[in-house]
């Protein structure tokens, strides 16, 4: 989990995004490392929401990034 996720830990370049800065991310066992998760995509979503990208709704990314059959 990076735990300060924002719009400015990621780079877009020929259609992927990166994920940069994780330095002070936490490993998944971590104690709060779902809460920090859930901030983190809400920090992302409001981002691109206020850009009028259309996302999924908090439940759904999180569903979706920690479904073990991706």
């Amino acid at each position: 989990m990076h735990a300060d996720l924002s719009e400015y830990n990621l780079l877009y370049f020929k259609g992927l995004v990166y994920v940069i800065d994780v330095g002070q991310s936490v490993e998944y066992d971590h104690p709060m490392s779902l809460d920090f998760l859930r901030r983190d995509l809400g920090v992302v979503n409001d981002f691109f929401g206020k850009k009028n990208v259309k996302t999924l709704n908090i439940q759904e990314t999180y569903d979706f990034v920690t479904d073990f059959n991706i």
